[in-house]
């Protein structure tokens, strides 16, 4: 399973198992539908947490969440960009399919977003009775009509671009623009635990997510408190002897993404401490992912998908026998598309799509090889699985750029699932 999928498959398993049927799991005992907190973060690495052995990441409330549930480290994203990326963990579905093939640009693409048409669990988790609301980044449509609160969110608040200042960004609050006094990570917490502590408690279940902007660039500033692990730090280069690599450069941005994710662990801390304070924490399902990995000087490279070159004189792509010579070469697919579940066509119209997931498998003819390349791979919860032909960006669009599949380090910054004070089957820790 493609894993920008996973989550949203994730969720929709939760809501056949006891929260559309009002039911809980087999052998999870009696009790109440359980609330859902979902968190995303923007462009955070596998490699970018404590617990994965980084040598110089703080994140101690991300590594005791992820101790307390399933950390499922080797999963993947199909598109290792925002837009795509997002649109897949709302739908369980390829970006290629819903036409959104990388980020969203409000200016060169006004008219461009997530159809309406199509189904999304904040909607069934709406539907069934759900309080739910939308703190931080969309960047599925600037529209009124890609609204969040058209897709099953009842209150939101962030940007529905792409992105955001560092410090006082402009943001989206109650339906107007305005410019809010602090470090986005702060804001859309403190208005998460705003949120939490207003709702009726006795009325419905919630699902809270909370899309931090961090740590996409600009990383700086952030608060002092942020910043200090890492001012005099000298950090180690993932691979210093790439020919011709600024390495002053990718310390200098390693410390500061770092300082960056810092900022998200400690209001992840935060939240977790508000559920235990509100005595919601035993019924809370915590979800944790990023929206894809990253590169920091990783073989030359810095960025993701659409990574860029951190060495003082760039390589040329060396010509090979398999590209074709000329002054332009468009890959027009890389795999075959996937099968459609059912005898609906291979990409129907959004609105004639059935319930996730829309498409398993490969057709007969399809060429699938297992992948080594590390573009797409990511961290998220709950389920692991290997994708074949897992550099979905290459097989969605024309190729903008060359790049070095193997060299890219695009894992999902890696998900943590867990059922706060669950079972044990949840609450150990699988490798």
């Amino acid at each position: 399973m493609p894993v920008t999928r996973l989550a949203a498959t994730l969720l929709v398993s939760l809501l056949a198992l006891f929260v559309l049927t009002g039911k809980p799991a087999a052998g999870a005992g009696e009790g109440p539908r359980p609330n859902i907190l979902f968190l995303l973060t923007d462009d955070q690495a596998p490699w970018a947490l404590g617990l994965a052995g980084h040598p110089h990441a703080v994140t101690p409330q991300l590594d005791r969440l992820f101790q307390s549930g399933a950390y499922l480290p080797n999963s993947f994203t199909v598109t290792p960009v925002c837009s795509p990326s997002r649109a897949s963990l709302m739908t369980s579905r390829y970006g290629s399919e819903l036409g959104i093939t990388d980020w969203i640009h409000p200016k060169n693409e006004p008219d461009l977003g997530l159809d309406p048409a199509t189904p999304v669990w904040p909607i069934l988790l709406q539907a069934a009775g759900y309080q739910t609301a939308l703190f931080g980044k969309w960047h599925l449509g600037t529209q009124d009509r890609f609204h969040p609160t058209e897709f099953g969110f009842d209150e939101f608040l962030g940007m529905r671009e792409g992105g955001a200042s560092p410090r006082n960004p402009t943001l989206e609050v109650n339906g107007q623009m305005q410019k809010v006094h602090g470090f986005p990570p702060d804001i859309f917490t403190d208005e998460a635990i705003r949120w939490l502590r207003l709702r009726d408690p006795k009325a419905s279940p919630f699902c809270l997510c909370v899309h931090y902007r961090e740590p996409h660039a600009a990383w700086l500033p952030v608060r002092d408190e942020d910043w200090e692990p890492f001012a005099s730090l000298d950090p180690q280069v993932p691979n210093p002897d790439v020919p011709n690599l600024d390495v002053e450069r990718v310390k200098k941005m390693t410390r500061e993404y770092l300082a960056s994710l810092h900022s998200v662990d400690r209001n992840v801390g935060n939240i977790l401490d508000e559920l235990e304070r509100l005595d919601l924490a035993d019924n809370t399902i915590v979800i944790y992912t990023s929206d894809h990995g990253y590169n920091m000087g990783h073989n030359g490279i810095w960025h993701k998908g659409n990574g860029h070159w951190v060495v003082t004189d760039p390589p040329r792509p060396p010509r090979t026998s398999h590209v074709v010579s000329g002054p332009t070469c468009t890959i027009t697919r890389f795999v075959s598309p996937p099968r459609s579940v059912g005898p609906a066509s291979l990409n129907p119209a959004p609105s004639s799509k059935p319930p996730f997931p829309t498409s398993i498998g490969f057709p007969p003819s399809a060429t699938c090889v297992e992948s080594t390349s590390r573009l797409t791979r990511r961290f998220t919860a709950a389920v692991s699985s290997r994708s074949c032909g897992d550099d979905g960006r290459l097989g969605q669009r024309p190729l903008r750029r060359v790049q070095h599949p193997s060299s890219v380090p695009h894992r999902h910054a890696g998900v943590a699932y867990s059922r706060m004070e669950a079972d044990s089957r949840l609450r150990e820790r699988r490798p």
